[in-house]
């Protein structure tokens, strides 16, 4: 039903058609409500308004469509609100409301949408504030906030109690991108990281590797480094050195000894000055520590795949690390 010109309203009984999966009603130009009895979609998945530009609300009792996991809002120019029972969406993975201009707040209880991993609010010029508890969604992994000039910087505060979130795109919005800034500082000044060398046993690659895993995983490891030939381990972090220890001992590494313990080593000094002149726009998020180098291709994330090294912070002002949305 896509590009359908003439369409105002969806025809009554519309929602008997109970089986019905994915329903494709982008630029519907004309298209101003949906039917009142659309709630009864109890099989859609996927759902694309995009470019409904005469759209101006969602049908009431919207949120009992619990199969829902797709949902394209974008460039619905005249929507002004979501439904009251948005969160009620528990299956919802995708949301774009990308040139919503005239959306100015998000429903309450927002955080309990516990499903949603790509949110994409870009150009929601007219925006002014999110859910309180948007920080709180469980799985949200990608969030585009480009271009939402009326979004205050504080609300990046909330950004940082975020336990999943991987990726951001900030562009085009100065307030952000300065308390971003601010907070990054922030972070590097109040930074109790330490380095600890351990002593142990490893005698090949697969002990290795797990010797790699059981530290990695430990609450306040930024980074963790092996040395086959000094059979050494070096760790940084907040992490405790004796519990270290002590974990390694638990999964069969008998003798494990404290070397040395320390504070760690400051980057070059050039680099951090390099780092300050920045601009970051579009932001990877490693959990635990925000770092945007390594001082060693060996050393390995506490919340990567082990052996690998952390991305380093993207510097392009669009989401060139995300995988395309299915809306696009």
């Amino acid at each position: 039903m896509s590009s359908c010109c003439s369409l105002t309203k969806l025809p009554d009984l519309f929602g008997e058609l109970r089986s019905l999966q994915f329903l494709n009603l982008s630029k519907c130009d004309k298209l101003e409500e949906l039917c009142s009895d659309f709630h009864c979609l109890g099989a859609l998945k996927e759902l694309n308004l995009s470019g409904c530009c005469s759209l101006t609300r969602l049908p009431d009792f919207f949120g009992k469509l619990k199969s829902l996991q797709t949902l394209n809002l974008s460039k619905c120019d005249k929507l002004e609100e979501l439904c009251g029972d948005f969160h009620c969406l528990g299956a919802l993975k995708e949301l774009s409301l990308s040139g919503c201009c005239s959306l100015t707040r998000f429903p309450d209880c927002f955080g309990q949408l516990v499903c949603l991993e790509n949110v994409d609010l870009s150009g929601c010029s007219n925006l002014a504030n999110i859910s309180d508890d948007f920080h709180t969604l469980p799985s949200l992994t990608r969030l585009n906030l480009s271009n939402c000039k009326r979004l205050g910087a504080e609300w990046m505060d909330r950004v940082e109690g975020s336990q999943s979130l991987l990726y951001i795109d900030i562009s085009g919005n100065e307030g952000i991108t300065q308390r971003w800034m601010e907070m990054r500082r922030e972070k590097e000044e109040r930074n109790l990281a330490v380095k600890m060398v351990l002593k142990l046993p490893i005698e090949d690659e697969k002990r290795k590797r797990k010797a790699l895993k059981v530290v990695a995983v430990v609450e306040g490891v930024d980074s963790v480094a092996v040395d086959m030939k000094e059979k050494t381990m070096t760790v940084i972090g907040e992490a405790d050195p004796l519990f270290i220890a002590s974990r390694l001992r638990e999964f069969g590494f008998n003798f494990v000894e404290l070397q040395s313990v320390g504070p760690a080593k400051e980057r070059n000094k050039e680099k951090k000055e390099e780092n300050k002149s920045e601009n970051p726009t579009t932001v990877y998020v490693p959990r635990v520590y925000y770092d945007y180098s390594l001082e060693n291709d060996e050393q390995c994330s506490s919340r990567e795949n082990f052996g690998e090294s952390t991305p380093r912070l993207e510097k392009s002002c669009h989401m060139s690390r995300l995988s395309s949305p299915r809306w696009n």
